[in-house]
């Protein structure tokens, strides 16, 4: 009986991989590469006995999850009727033998939408055993039309340390710049989130905005959150963050926040 899995090792890339600095819970290795790029690199198969295929995801990280073991993901950012193409590239070939060099490739979506995403090489040998994701690479991709992050500035609440009841309204406003439309692309909001201290775990809200109107490269917003009356006691740390049109994201900014 055949139970030993594939190996799969990548190298030759044609961009040069930085170390991971695009979600906290990112894998070690990364690439930064943009709309209409080509992005190549050889894999080499090998299993003791015959392999069968292999296979290329590349799917979106937007939500900052990881494939590895424990640990807890991101928030999952609100859907929006946008313009630009949240890119995912599946391939599968057919291969033989005990070890195969391929130079691969893929091409990322002219008008892609920016932020984070996952590429993983995966082989397959004639038992069916899998290399379960042994090369997984997290790529930063930037949209050409505009590289560069929107200004998040918050003008309320003025203090960064909260002290809070169930059921109580939180009010947030601010402005939100850019060098480029906060329009223009379909991706642009502001949205508020919060990750329970003592557990670690994140959660959307359903406060947030969507930018609409013209191509504005200047908006103000005014946000309200109740908190739920069903929500734990204890420590939290509540973020709003910005997105612009093409999802740049914004810098962060953090409240300590103390529900009674």
């Amino acid at each position: 009986m055949d139970t030993k899995i594939p190996n799969v090792t990548l190298d030759g890339f044609s961009i040069q991989p930085v170390k991971s600095e695009f979600c906290p819970n990112a894998e070690d290795i990364g690439f930064r590469v943009g709309g209409g790029d080509n992005f190549s690199f050889t894999a080499t198969f090998i299993d003791d006995k015959s392999l069968s295929f292999f296979m290329i995801d590349v799917h979106n990280n937007f939500d900052c999850h990881s494939h590895k073991t424990g640990v807890i993901p991101g928030v999952t950012i609100p859907s929006q009727n946008a313009k630009t193409i949240d890119w995912t590239h599946q391939t599968k070939e057919n291969i033989s033998g005990s070890a195969v060099t391929k130079l691969l490739n893929v091409r990322i979506p002219e008008n892609v939408t920016a932020g984070n995403y996952h590429l993983s090489v995966k082989a397959i040998d004639g038992a069916k055993n899998e290399s379960e994701n042994q090369q997984v690479y997290n790529l930063m991709v930037v949209n050409k039309v505009d590289i560069l992050p929107p200004l998040l500035q918050v003008m309320s609440p003025g203090s960064t340390s909260i002290n809070a009841k169930k059921g109580d309204n939180l009010k947030f406003s601010g402005i939100v710049t850019d060098n480029y439309s906060l329009i223009k692309g379909g991706n642009g909001l502001v949205l508020l989130s919060y990750t329970n201290l003592s557990t670690g775990y994140n959660f959307i809200t359903d406060t947030y905005k969507y930018f609409s109107g013209d191509e504005e490269t200047l908006l103000k917003f005014d946000l309200d959150h109740k908190i739920s009356s069903t929500i734990a006691a204890g420590e939290y740390k509540f973020s709003l963050v910005a997105f612009d049109g093409v999802r740049n994201v914004s810098n962060q900014v953090d409240y300590s926040v103390k529900i009674q």
